[in-house]
């Protein structure tokens, strides 16, 4: 006797969003660490009496303005693809993007 053939079925686009999602996110994540470490290490050298230029601020924050899209981004579609867990962890690292976004880094 044969046995049937199985085939796999199509991806559900809430999963294939939820996938997208969770890479970007960790991408993201990523981006925030180093971002908050370097702001801390710059911080450190304006106290020991280094500075930081005017272009490496402006990086610094547009890097910021645009993982802040990013993420806002995901919340978004999370709530679309009914991805509540990604959402969840979405949150936080919106709250420290956003708390990034609306402070200044000052360079002497």
């Amino acid at each position: 006797m044969t046995q049937p053939i199985e085939t796999e079925a199509p991806r559900e686009w809430r999963e294939t969003c939820g996938r997208i999602g969770w890479a970007a996110l960790a991408i993201a994540t990523t981006i925030v660490v180093v971002t908050v470490i370097e702001i801390l290490l710059a911080g450190l050298g304006l106290a020991l009496g280094a500075g930081m230029t005017g272009e490496e601020a402006a990086g610094i924050m547009l890097r910021v303005w645009i993982t802040l899209g990013v993420v806002a981004a995901i919340a978004v579609m999370s709530i679309i693809a009914s991805k509540w867990g990604l959402l969840a962890a979405s949150l936080p690292i919106l709250a420290v993007l956003f708390v990034l976004a609306n402070g200044r880094l000052t360079t002497v």
